[in-house]
């Protein structure tokens, strides 16, 4: 069990900028908080670029690269094991021979770093779940998420995760 559970929010996009979640809930008059999802947010109304606020809804699925990269560092890049769902890992030829592993709603392909895991070009092909040698985390995406969650027992790590300007993080407390 892991002591420390972080919410980590995909930003929309305007053009080619980043949006904050906070950002738009500012916009919107609505709140943010752990447990918002983007459609909370923005209420009914779809993206409109008239709103010069956001044109592009965060990414499902899979961390975009504005997570994932910063994500990647923070972990120096110790993750040696992963799941990735099954149909995404159909369109990668690293994943189509894994081990299966079925979960209650959904089958996972396995994979080892030192020998399996692909490199993470795009972020429907980054595992759904991945962590590392000593179990200190997980990194985890739902299959149709907007956001992805580690849980760890390092407090640094948490703080590091939650300070890091490059990330909309909130810590999810217990219920």
């Amino acid at each position: 069990m892991f002591g420390t559970t972080i919410r980590i929010l995909h930003p929309a996009h305007y053009g080619q900028s980043v949006v904050r979640w906070g950002d738009v809930a500012a916009f919107y008059g609505t709140s943010l908080s752990h447990r918002s999802q983007f459609g909370d947010l923005v209420g009914i109304r779809p993206a409109s670029v008239f709103d010069d606020v956001y044109d592009r809804d965060p990414s499902l699925g899979g961390p975009p690269p504005e997570v994932l990269r910063p994500l990647e560092e923070l972990l120096a890049d110790s993750a040696r094991f992963g799941l990735i769902w099954e149909g995404i890992a159909e369109v990668s030829v690293e994943w189509k021979h894994a081990a299966s592993v079925k979960g209650a709603d959904f089958t996972y392909r396995t994979a080892q770093a030192e020998n399996d895991l692909p490199d993470f070009p795009h972020p429907f092909l980054c595992p759904n779940f991945w962590w590392p040698d000593d179990h200190t985390w997980c990194v985890a995406t739902g299959i149709d998420s907007d956001s992805t969650l580690l849980a760890t027992n390092d407090g640094a790590l948490a703080e590091a995760v939650l300070s890091d300007p490059r990330l909309e993080a909130l810590k999810l407390e217990p219920e």
